[in-house]
């Protein structure tokens, strides 16, 4: 028995090993080209302390998730159950705008979530439908936000 050989024709001249090589040289330049403006962002964050007004709180209950330019809320209820909420994000620099789209927010479990009241955004940690924050700290692991006298920050989850 011999080797095995196999014969790519179209290879053979100089002409098909350039068109691979512009081929492959072409997707890795589209591939370069795209980026990913949120990247730092995206994944899901433990809110871990909120500062109002210079009192600080230890929070370990609320989880924001960013995916997209979709946002998800949730709050660990009791061992085995979340409720959430959807919104949208845009991120401009280091600016970061929280949009919670619908006021009777629908949970994965099927509970609606009125966002018009008031204990139901504190259940959150959630101000207002719209919210605006400066970002202060944003790597692989730490997410620092801050809001007039509120400041939030997160750890990656």
């Amino acid at each position: 028995m011999g080797i095995l050989e196999i014969n790519f024709p179209n290879l053979n001249t100089s002409f098909g090993l350039k068109k691979v090589i512009l081929l492959v040289g072409f997707i890795l330049i589209l591939s370069s080209c795209h980026k990913d403006y949120n990247a730092d962002l995206q994944g899901r964050w433990q809110l871990r302390y909120e500062t109002t007004n210079g009192k600080t709180n230890n929070i370990d209950t609320i989880f924001y998730s960013f995916d997209n330019n979709v946002l998800f809320v949730q709050r660990k209820m009791n061992p085995i159950y979340y409720a959430g909420v959807f919104g949208k994000f845009t991120q401009a620099d280091d600016s970061l705008f929280l949009d919670y789209v619908d006021w009777n927010n629908k949970s994965l479990y099927g509970r609606t979530w009125n966002l018009s009241d008031l204990n139901t955004r504190k259940l959150f940690g959630i101000k207002d439908s719209s919210e605006h924050y400066k970002i202060e700290v944003l790597n692989g692991t730490n997410l620092q936000l801050k809001s007039g006298l509120r400041e939030l920050i997160f750890r990656k989850f």
